[in-house]
């Protein structure tokens, strides 16, 4: 390759315009001792909790940023250090961090004490450590990844590429290697290993094995491959720089093989360590384009935290790692204009130019005009404390002692204070038409300035007493003015009629903007006007729209908010958004101090404190200096995404890796969250749930502590996600999954065991209730059947018997041949009617008998009722029975009985019969019973009526028969008559 001659590589290099900001150890310096101009540089030692020694540094995808210390490895998310051991518990090698690297997958490389490799995975959670590394003297002097993710360590007895979980060497005829040994390697755009070797640069091809050379140089060894996201590369020794040809590079650098020793940011500077510079030097210009002049910035004595390690990230910030901490530099996103002066008027004139005045005090108050880069001096004291522009351009400046008018790169005189207002400042300048002005001052009032004529408005006016902060014109022919008490009056253009009064919950205005809608802000937030009502516009995160000083519209519509916390920008699609209820806050983007600018809002006069000018840039009035900034040199922040730090039992064991159990004594878990972002987690939103037990989601702001306590048994995993003050919320990070063992009583042998006792219980209580109802039952049965005995006894021994006492006397009187014949034929029927109630008597006797505690069965019982019918009768009687005798149980039987004895009972005493038989026939299904006679039969009347008239033997008889389920059909004529029972027996 072309090379430059010997002389002029001296020249070129002692053209790198290396600008040192470390020089030596020893000396802790506070983070304002490092000042590097365009800058903003933040710093974090011992007391911000930084592990000292960062040799190595790493950002992955994930957005952390990883340290590599004598001490082990650490991550930072940009508030908090957090250490991060990779070694398993078993480990007991050097913890020292000689090395990191990033694979394209979103994994780390971690070289310990040049003896072991361990990768973690783009998950956070999964740890390897492959094998086959040789150790000792022959450590590992680094890994390299290329573009598909493959791995090269090279080590003092040579290079191994990973396969599977082992590492193999690289040998002939499969590898054609360098010569030298591995020095410092890069990814080209297009995902291929470049690397440095002695003095020859290689291409290693995507999936290829053998290097290619592509450039060769004495000058190379010990040099450096740089890429100032020119999309070209840099080789860089204390003696020249070149570009390396043919190789195209990324125009972002990405995280992979990141040396530790160069970088650079979003302006194109170059940032190194090494290379002949005493500790962290920066080229301002690209390698080809160097300057001479150098720029020592150090302070003096030097730094304590000598440089020891350099990385840049995707945001275009510059990390650098040191003796005693971190250390951050972030290209400033505006520029100062003036850092002498405060309490700026600013106002922009139609030409591009802008005027510039001041009401400082401690130092004179200039009233300038700035074209350009050129700045042209009006006035060298002119306290400013209102400014405005008039119709013709011309700007009006109020101040303690008049008005004066700006036109044509002249300052005059334009209106002289009467000497009744003192000096009381001016507050606001408004035009109000026709050469006259809106103004408003201090303890005074709102007035009407024509001229030489101030004309004050107040309550006479119908204009409220104080006087106005702040006042704009509108679109719509109002002009709008706010006040200390929070209210805003809208005025009709020059007009002296009372205003409409309007209220707002803002607390002081102190901005108003004319648009659609109109927006004013204050001391306490910023709302809109709905054309009735002003209504508080929320921010995505609450607090950041305090002490509002000026409200803009740049050329896209995006609406601009100087606060005390810093600039905020609302894009005019969300706004629309906002305004129609389509969202309930505003996403947005915010500038403070951590971007360049000078403090937050100015909060008192000159207002407003944020102007656009022709070219769309804002000038920013803040509390320590005025910033100019070009919008459109401002890009969202990369998006933020979710962290899980920590995830430990409530007994302090750790979970986070691969999740784990809880033990029953202690289900319980504590979880560290965070967001990473480029600036840190407080402007961070997370959202989190805890599937198992959170339902919705549950919300926090930055890094947090989540506790849960009494968690029930069961599978548990958190997922979290993250937004930033713009966009939407990031994809999910899940935990792994927490399985909180059950006590014994949650177990399912516990739930088990318990229905197994509640039935036993059920079983024995149910057995006991049985054994208790059977006996109550046995004891009612007992008691009936004594008392079926007792009744069956006294009806024997008394009822039958008196009833037989009193018939046989009738017989006697019957057979008294010296009664009458017509009485003893009225006593013979008494006697046969009480011979009737005897045997009906005696048969319910044998029926109470069948059922009590002699338990007679149904065919004794009717054989004995056949039996002493038969014995007071001349008829015949026999009883039949077929198929086994089956129980029928004492109500079934009872009825039964009745039924024949009552069809028994006629075919003695009204048949006439001289034979009656019983046939009772068992089935396995029903039980039918047949009384036969051969009597005189039914009369013809009777069995049509089925019933004699005034008697209800046969409809008592089908009736009882209905009552258990049965049938009774009669069958009849004379000489032969049949009632049949039958009875199913299920």
């Amino acid at each position: 390759m072309p090379f430059p001659s010997p002389a002029l590589r001296v020249g070129r290099f002692a053209a790198t315009l290396l600008i040192v900001l470390g020089l030596a150890c020893g000396e802790a310096v506070s983070a304002t001792d490092i000042d590097v101009p365009g800058y903003v540089t933040t710093s974090w030692g011992a007391r911000e909790g930084s592990p000292q020694d960062v040799n190595a540094m790493a950002r992955t995808s994930d957005g952390w940023l990883w340290l590599g210390t004598p001490g082990g490895l650490f991550r930072f998310d940009g508030h908090t250090f957090y250490p991060y051991d990779l070694t398993p518990p078993s480990y007991r090698g050097s913890l020292q961090v000689t090395d990191l690297a990033v694979d394209p997958t979103g994994g780390l490389w971690v070289t310990y004490g040049r003896a072991t490799v361990a990768h973690l995975a783009a998950d956070g959670r999964t740890v390897t450590l492959p094998t086959g590394l040789p150790g000792g003297m022959e450590g590992v002097d680094g890994v390299y990844v290329d573009g598909d993710g493959r791995a090269l360590a090279a080590t003092g007895d040579g290079l191994f590429v990973l396969r599977g979980n082992a590492w193999v060497r690289c040998e002939a005829p499969e590898w054609s290697l360098p010569e030298a040994p591995l020095d410092n390697a890069t990814l080209d755009a297009q995902g291929n290993l470049v690397v440095l070797a002695g003095t020859r640069i290689y291409r290693l091809a995507r999936h290829a094995t053998h290097f290619v050379q592509i450039a060769e140089h004495p000058d190379f060894e010990d040099a450096v491959l740089i890429s100032p996201r020119d999309g070209k590369l840099w080789a860089a020794h204390p003696h020249a720089v070149a570009l390396v040809p043919g190789v195209t590079m990324p125009m972002r650098p990405g995280p992979a093989n990141d040396s530790s020793v160069r970088a650079s940011d979003r302006i194109g500077h170059l940032w190194t360590v090494s290379q002949g510079c005493p500790g962290l030097c920066r080229t301002v210009s690209a390698p080809a384009t160097l300057s001479d002049e150098k720029t020592p910035v150090s302070p003096p004595g030097g730094d304590g935290r000598q440089a020891m390690s350099v990385l840049g990230d995707a945001a275009g910030d510059v990390w650098m790692g040191g003796k005693q901490g971190l250390v951050r530099f972030h290209p400033d996103d505006v520029q100062l204009v003036d850092g002498g002066h405060v309490y700026f008027a600013v106002s922009p004139a139609s030409d591009g130019t802008v005027l510039v005045a001041s009401d400082s005090h401690s130092v004179p108050d200039r009233v300038v005009v700035v074209t350009g880069t050129a700045v042209q001096t009006l006035a060298d004291a002119l306290p400013t404390t209102a400014i405005t522009r008039v119709s013709d351009g011309s700007a009006i400046l109020g101040g303690h002692e008049g008005l004066w008018r700006v036109a044509g790169g002249h300052l005059d005189a334009y209106s002289a204070r009467p000497a009744a207002l003192g000096e009381s400042p001016i507050q606001v300048l408004l035009p109000a038409g026709d050469g006259k002005l809106w103004m408003s001052m201090r303890d005074h009032g709102l007035f009407l300035v024509s001229g030489a004529d101030w004309r004050e408005l107040g309550s006479k006016d119908g204009f409220p007493a104080a006087w106005p902060l702040v006042g704009a014109a509108g679109d719509d022919g109002q002009d709008w003015f706010g006040f200390a008490d929070g209210s805003v009056a809208a005025v009709e253009h020059g007009a002296t009629r009372a205003p409409v009064i309007y209220r707002a919950d803002i607390g002081p205005v102190t901005a108003v903007t004319p648009g659609q809608p109109l927006l004013i802000g204050g001391e306490l937030g910023v709302a809109w006007f709905d054309g009735k009502v002003f209504r508080t516009l929320p921010l995505r995160q609450a607090g950041l729209l305090r002490g509002v000083t000026g409200i803009v519209r740049t050329p896209d519509n995006a609406v601009w908010i100087n606060a005390r916390a810093g600039l905020v920008r609302i894009d005019a699609t969300e706004m629309a958004r906002l305004v129609s209820g389509a969202s309930s806050e505003a996403a947005f983007r915010l500038l403070d101090t951590a971007n360049g600018l000078p403090g937050g809002a100015q909060q008192v006069r000159p207002l407003p404190t944020l102007s656009v000018d022709r070219q769309g840039r804002l000038w920013v009035a803040a509390t320590a200096g005025l910033a100019l900034v070009d919008p459109s040199h401002t890009a969202p922040a990369p998006a933020p995404r979710p962290a899980i730090t920590s995830m430990a039992s409530g007994d302090g064991v750790s979970l986070l890796a691969r999740g784990g159990p809880l033990e029953p004594a202690d289900r319980s878990l504590a979880v560290g969250l965070t967001g990473l972002s480029a600036a840190g987690p407080g402007n961070v939103q997370l959202r989190y749930r805890l599937h198992g037990v959170d339902r919705a989601w549950r919300f926090a702001q930055g890094a947090t502590l989540l506790k849960y306590a009494d968690l029930p048994s069961g599978d548990f995993q958190l997922e979290v996600q993250a937004r930033g003050t713009e966009g939407d919320w990031s994809p999910s990070v899940s935990s792994g999954v927490v399985h909180a063992r059950p006590l014994f009583r949650e177990t399912p042998l516990f739930a088990v065991l318990v229905a197994l006792a509640i039935a036993v219980l059920i079983a024995i209580a149910y057995a006991f209730r049985i054994a208790s109802v059977r006996r109550r039952h046995a004891e009612q049965t007992e008691a009936k059947l004594q008392e079926r005995d007792r009744i069956a006894r006294e009806l024997h021994d008394s009822t039958l018997q008196g009833m037989m006492g009193v018939m046989l006397r009738v017989t006697a009187w019957q057979r008294d041949e010296r009664a009458p014949a017509d009485m003893r034929a009225g006593l013979e029927k008494v006697s046969s009617q009480l011979m009737g109630l005897v045997l009906d008597g005696r048969a319910r006797v044998i029926a109470l008998r069948s059922v009590a505690s002699t338990r007679i069965a149904l065919s004794e019982a009717l054989r004995m009722i056949g039996e002493d019918h038969a014995d007071g009768s001349d008829a015949a009687f026999d009883l039949s029975v077929e198929g086994p005798e089956l129980p029928l149980g004492d109500a079934r039987q009872m009825t039964i009985l009745d039924i024949l004895r009552e069809a028994m009972h006629n075919a003695f005493l009204h048949a006439d019969a001289g034979h009656v038989h019983v046939a009772l026939v068992y089935s396995d299904v029903e039980l039918r019973a047949v009384v036969r006679d051969d009597g005189r039969g039914i009369p013809e009347e009777i069995a049509e009526q089925g019933q004699r008239p005034g008697h209800w033997g046969l409809v008592t008889m089908k009736e009882r028969a209905a009552d258990i389920g049965g049938r009774v059909s009669i069958d009849s004529e004379p000489g032969r008559t049949a009632v049949t029972l039958t009875v199913a027996l299920a």
